[in-house]
């Protein structure tokens, strides 16, 4: 194969250009988009430019302010471009040694805390830097840059048919198991012209009841009533070869008509959440137990709660009057395409009684979130609070850890949300809601609440009570000199306030009226030392019977001997439930049960169904009629406790891979019906839901974002509570006028957002305020958007752009999360080397390679890829000084 070999003396003349470029002989006309050429400053990079050592670095980035600082002495004579790229790639240098230094395993927790808000004042000071500063001869983008920006959340397409759970397995023809034949199932409808309720009696069907046969009932009898809502067998999955394997019913329903589904008869059901697996990434599991009088009754559906790139922790779950269940928790990602703010969110799911998940949402906080607790309300929303390191909402104000309170309504949109703390460390452990919707929150705080005269000292335990609509009716702060905090408080059925308390390791019973906050307790209970361990949960039930729950080692925690002991102490930490009964103005321990194995167990959550008490926790033990655990592996389970405090039975649990737990419990008492059978859900068929933004995403009014067209001013666009996709497209629309366009389409079977812009405008986004970001919630990065190209486009007269892609999230709040930083930090400050090329580029260079070029004709592949190398090498060599040293190539 011959060489073209005008390549190689084009590129000594190449050579000759340069250097008679820089000494001024030659030509210096720039071509359009290249600002200068370069100066003889040597950038940051350059090995002849003075550097720090890593030590040094790590102790200029803690001492000194991180910012963009283009009046450094060593740039004097540097372009105005060259000083801002030099001084943008200092910046981030002292932000990579932050990362550097929280990557290292032997960095401490406590370190890391101290470095990442350190690493965070510096990004913000660069990326307000960058928001402010244009440049002459490059576009420099903090994110990413792209011919059209689509959000990552979207609104689905409404639909009026609800398929229901699995009801036969096998063939579609088969009889459903666990009907008798004599069920009642009632089918409710309400419309325009009034409410219609079908009974459909099973004994009425001749023959094996399968699913065409009550669908073909049911059917009957509604065209009877002239109702157009009709029930139809359907296939759920399929085998490896196609083929039908498990069967349910379709609700085919109109707009026109509510349905809802009731049994003359029902059982109690329960559901526990807890986590499923371990390791780093570690899911949830949402489980329903139905037949609770029989202990070896499996799960009838197991729903798995996930994050795309984090674990998941359940911690506290309820059901409404409609048979519905939510699950909280934290989460270390995205969950359900809701982008998490925060090192750790809060995440809200709702499901309904045959485990379909209706609906899921992540609060948004900027921080790291704990103790979430959760209350329904009296129309079928619910309340949860908690502790937030950050900021959840733009009016937050506090110290360390906050309190917080979030309000939902049913549909998924957002009520109301609380943060409002003193300046001091804070925060909420539980909720309850009174049957007036008044909020009650306890937790504990290490400064003075509202309206408190005093503090005890240390941490002092508090209780507050919102008005529906989360205005503060008061605060009641109690405690000695040592530390105190509500663990767990339930209103009881006149309302007063029962409150379960830790109080330098005793646990403490009160009830206090619900009218005011100066009041003295009714009365007051000392349990005993917990000894180790905690208090789960404080539930009332009716006849003035109380029940806590927890874990301890105490083998007599008797409440002073007056307790007697239904079920003895294997000696080990293990749970334990104690039943008291309130005779109004007095309080009497009646007796205790220990529930454990002779490993370590624990009780985190309790529901009363009747006179029977459910329990849940985990094990590192085994139950009796369950084989030896894995090593080191927890295990969930549940205990039934009979009246007397007898141990009815217990179901031990696990989930992936061997490991789960039990965190919370929750009682349906009409959960296990025909209605649960037929895999149908209990209460209203929630076929249509908001189309809200704040809804369908973690965007809660007053979040924001940030939209600049052509560089120009960044005009703030706001979450409204109405506020849809359409329009915010609209808003959008608003500030883009003719330069581009925002529109919602269907994709992937959902409606997002998609901007665009026209040929030769830009417009950037930028995020929010910390806290109220409403970008990350949309779905969107930091971009700029450009009009895309035509492909025979010969004007090469716009700017080269670089992007710098730190567009998400950056944190040093673990080994990981700053490995990930310094690999973002080094990929943008090779960002800016690029663009340092391009801005310096000779102009008498470029016109030399033109011309060995067009002299050449065809060039072979192999010549292409040696001639790209000559030009990469000439490249180096300009971002060096005119040292004669070659070190440039390398």
């Amino acid at each position: 194969m011959s060489f073209d070999v005008s390549l190689i003396t084009s590129y000594y003349t190449a050579q000759t250009a340069l250097k008679l470029a820089r000494s001024g002989t030659a030509s210096t006309t720039s071509s359009s988009g290249s600002a200068s050429n370069s100066s003889d400053v040597p950038p940051p990079w350059d090995v002849s430019s003075e550097h720090l050592s890593a030590d040094e670095k790590f102790t200029e980035a803690m001492t000194k302010s991180i910012a963009v600082n283009e009046d450094n002495s060593s740039f004097t004579g540097a372009t105005d471009d060259e000083k801002k790229l030099f001084a943008l790639y200092q910046a981030l240098d002292t932000l990579s040694a932050l990362a550097a230094k929280a990557s290292d395993e032997d960095t401490s927790a406590y370190l890391l805390s101290g470095l990442d808000r350190r690493f965070q004042e510096g990004l913000t000071n660069i990326t307000d830097y960058l928001s402010t500063t244009t440049f002459e001869g490059v576009e420099i983008v903090l994110g990413e840059s792209l011919t059209r920006a689509e959000s990552g959340v979207g609104v689905a397409k409404q639909s009026a048919d609800y398929v229901g759970g699995i009801a036969v397995r096998g063939s579609h023809d088969n009889p459903i198991d666990g009907l008798t034949g004599s069920e009642v199932l009632t089918i409710q409808v309400e419309k325009s012209t009034g409410t219609f309720n079908i009974d459909v009696d099973l004994s009425e069907i001749s023959g094996d009841i399968t699913l065409d046969a009550v669908a073909d009932l049911a059917n009957s009898k509604l065209e009877a009533a002239g109702l157009l809502t009709r029930l139809s067998r359907t296939t759920i999955e399929t085998n490896d070869d196609g083929i039908g394997a498990a069967f349910g019913l379709t609700v085919k329903g109109v707009s026109t008509e509510v349905v809802s589904f009731s049994a003359a008869s029902s059982e109690p059901a329960i559901y526990v959440a807890g986590q499923s697996g371990t390791g780093d990434i570690t899911g949830g599991q949402l489980l329903k137990f139905t037949d609770l009088d029989d202990p070896t009754e499996a799960a009838r559906f197991r729903a798995a709660i996930s994050s795309e790139d984090g674990s998941i922790t359940p911690t506290a779950t309820v059901v409404d009057a409609d048979g519905n269940v939510y699950v909280v928790g934290t989460a270390a990602g995205d969950v359900e395409g809701k982008t998490s703010e925060g090192a750790q969110d809060v995440f809200l799911q709702k499901y309904d009684s045959t485990g379909k998940l209706l609906w899921s949402d992540l609060v948004g906080a900027s921080g790291s979130a704990s103790d979430v607790s959760i209350a329904v309300t009296s129309d079928g929303g619910v309340v949860l609070a908690g502790q937030i390191d950050g900021d959840i909402s733009s009016s937050a104000i506090g110290g360390k850890g906050d309190s917080f309170v979030v309000k939902y309504n049913a549909d998924g949109s957002e009520a109301f949300t609380r943060q409002i703390a003193p300046s001091t460390e804070d925060g909420a452990t539980s909720v309850a809601v009174g049957a007036d919707g008044s909020i009650y929150v306890g937790g504990y705080t290490k400064g003075k609440l509202s309206g408190v005269s005093a503090t005890g000292g240390g941490a002092d335990a508090y209780v507050t009570k919102l008005s529906a609509d989360g205005e503060l009716v008061y605060n009641r702060q109690f405690g000695g000199t040592g530390d105190e905090r509500v663990q767990s408080l339930a209103v009881d059925e006149n309302g007063d306030l029962v409150v379960a308390s830790l109080e330098d390791g005793e646990a403490v019973l009160r009830k206090f009226s619900s009218a005011d906050s100066t009041s003295s307790a009714i009365w007051e209970k000392s349990l005993g030392e917990i000894t180790g361990g905690s208090i789960g949960q404080v539930v009332t039930a009716s006849g003035g019977r109380i029940y806590v729950a927890g874990s301890t080692a105490n083998a007599s925690l008797t409440a002073g001997g007056e307790a007697s002991v239904a079920n003895a102490s294997s000696g080990a930490l293990e749970g334990f439930v104690m039943q008291l009964d309130d005779a109004g103005s007095s309080v009497t321990a009646d007796h205790v049960t220990y529930v454990g194995t002779s490993r370590m167990d624990r009780i985190a959550g309790i529901a009363v169904a009747g006179n029977e008490v459910y329990v849940t926790g985990d094990t590192i033990g085994a139950f009796a009629g369950y084989g030896a655990p894995l090593e080191d592996s927890k295990h969930g389970f549940v205990s039934r406790i009979d009246e007397n405090g007898a141990i009815v039975w217990t179901r031990q649990f696990s989930g992936t891979n061997g490991s789960g737990t039990g965190a919370a419990i929750a009682v349906d008492t009409t959960g296990s019906s025909v209605v649960d059978i037929l895999g149908l859900p209990s209460g209203e068929i929630n076929t249509a839901h908001s189309r809200l933004l704040t809804a369908n995403s973690s965007l809660r009014a007053g979040d924001s974002f940030y939209l600049a067209v052509d560089g120009g001013t960044n005009r703030r666009i706001r979450i409204e509570e109405d506020e849809t996709m359409r329009s915010l497209a609209q808003k959008i629309n608003g500030v883009l006028l003719t330069d581009g366009k925002a529109e919602v389409r269907r994709i992937r079977g959902e409606d997002r957002l998609v901007i665009t812009m026209r040929e030769g405008h830009s417009a950037d986004l930028s995020r929010g305020p910390s806290g109220s970001d409403a970008l990350s919630g949309l779905g969107f990065t930091p971009v700029r958007i450009t009009a895309s190209s035509s492909s025979d486009d010969d004007d090469d007269s716009s700017l080269a752009s670089f992007a710098l892609k730190l567009s998400k999230p950056l944190s040093l709040s673990s080994t990981e999360d700053a490995a990930s930083a310094v690999s973002a930090i080094s990929d943008a400050m090779s960002a800016i080397r690029s663009a340092y090329r391009e801005l310096t580029k000779d102009p008498a260079l470029e016109a030399e390679l033109e011309k060995a070029r067009k002299k050449s004709g065809t060039v072979s592949a192999y010549q292409q890829s040696q001639l790209a190398n000559y030009q990469a090498g000439l490249a180096r060599l300009q971002a060096t000084s005119t040292s004669t040293s070659t070190s440039g190539f390398f």
